[in-house]
C-alpha cells in the first residue's frame, strides 16, 4: 500500500509539477481557466507580495466575469504605498473598463468609459520608460483608437527606444495625420527629415503636400527652395525649381514668380526643358520684361557658341 501511494505521489509529480501548473495558470489563454481561476486565487492567498499572481487572477477572474475579485485585488493594491502596486492597480482597472466597454450597449456610456480609458492608459504610459511597456501600450491605443494617446506614446518612444526612433516618428505623424492635425504632422515630419536622409525626398515631398492642403503656399514654396539649395542632385534641385514656379502660378503671383526666376534663372541657363518653362511662365504672368533678359542672355549665349 505504501509502495503504491509513493508510486501514485511521483507519478503526479511528474506529470503535474508545480511550475508547470503555476505555468499554465499564468497564461491569459488556457483549456481550464476555472481551475486556473481557483489555482491562482489561492496562490495570491498563500503569496500576498507577488504582484504577478495577483495581476493574472484579477485578469482570470474578469475574462470570466468575476469583477469583483478583480476589484478587491486592486482596491488592496491601492492601500499599499509602493509605487509597482498602484501601477498595477492601475492595470486592472484598466482591464475591469475594457471589458465594461465591449458589453456595454449604451453609446453614450461607452464614451464615457472610453475616457476614463484613455485617462488610465496615460497615466499608466507617463509612469515607465520600458520600450516594452510603452510599445504595450501604444498598440493599445492604436486598437482602442486613441489617436492622440497614440500620437502622445508614439513620440515618447521616439525619444526612449532611439535604435528605432525613425519607426515612432513615422508611427506618430501617421497619427496626428488621423487625428487632421496637420500643423503637428508638419513638426513631426521635419523631424524625420533631418534624421532619415536616405528618404528624405519622400518626407519632404510629404511636408508640401501638407502645407498645399492647408493653403500654405508661402512655407510650400520656402520649402522647394530650401530642398533646392540643399540638394547637390541636378535633377532635384531642379524638380523643386519647378515645383516652386508651379505653387507661384497657382497663386496667380507673378510678382514672387519673377523674382524667383530673376534669382535662380542661370542656375538652368543650359538646361533648353527649364528655359521654355521659365518663360512660359513668365509670359503667362505678364512678365515681360524678366522673359526679355532671360530670352536675350540666351540668345547671346548662342551667338558666343556659333562663334566657338
Amino acid at each position: 500500500l505504501l509502495g503504491f501511494v509513493l508510486l501514485v505521489l511521483i507519478v503526479l509529480v511528474l506529470l503535474f509539477p508545480t511550475k508547470r501548473i503555476e505555468r499554465l495558470a499564468l497564461k491569459e489563454e488556457d483549456t481550464n481557466p476555472e481551475l486556473s481561476f481557483l489555482y491562482l486565487k489561492k496562490l495570491t492567498e498563500l503569496y500576498p507580495n507577488r504582484y504577478d499572481y495577483k495581476l493574472a487572477f484579477a485578469k482570470k477572474a474578469i475574462r470570466l466575469g468575476k469583477d469583483e475579485y478583480a476589484q478587491k485585488i486592486c482596491n488592496e493594491l491601492l492601500k499599499s504605498k509602493d509605487p509597482k502596486a498602484k501601477k498595477l492597480a492601475l492595470t486592472i482597472t484598466y482591464d475591469i473598463l475594457k471589458r465594461k466597454y465591449f458589453l456595454s450597449k449604451n453609446p453614450k456610456e461607452k464614451i464615457s468609459v472610453k475616457k476614463k480609458m484613455a485617462s488610465i492608459l496615460a497615466s499608466l504610459s507617463s509612469r515607465t520608460k520600458s520600450v516594452n511597456e510603452l510599445s504595450k501600450y501604444f498598440s493599445e491605443s492604436v486598437s482602442m483608437d486613441m489617436p492622440a494617446l497614440s500620437f502622445r506614446i508614439a513620440m515618447l518612444l521616439s525619444n526612449v527606444d532611439r535604435k528605432n526612433r525613425l519607426i515612432w516618428l513615422e508611427k506618430a505623424y501617421r497619427e496626428a495625420s488621423a487625428m487632421r492635425d496637420y500643423a503637428t504632422a508638419v513638426r513631426v515630419l521635419d523631424k524625420m527629415i533631418n534624421i532619415d536622409t536616405k528618404n528624405r525626398e519622400k518626407w519632404v515631398d510629404k511636408k508640401i503636400e501638407i502645407l498645399l492642403f492647408r493653403k500654405k503656399y508661402t512655407q510650400a514654396v520656402n520649402t522647394c527652395i530650401g530642398e533646392m539649395l540643399n540638394t547637390k542632385s541636378y535633377e532635384e534641385k531642379k524638380k523643386y525649381f519647378k515645383k516652386a514656379l508651379e505653387i507661384l502660378s497657382w497663386c496667380r503671383n507673378s510678382y514672387e514668380t519673377a523674382i524667383l526666376v530673376e534669382t535662380y534663372y542661370r542656375d538652368f541657363l543650359r538646361d533648353d526643358e527649364m528655359v521654355l518653362y521659365m518663360l512660359k511662365t513668365l509670359l503667362a504672368g505678364g512678365q515681360l520684361k524678366v522673359a526679355r533678359m532671360i530670352a536675350l542672355e540666351v540668345l547671346s549665349r548662342l551667338h558666343v557658341n556659333m562663334q566657338q
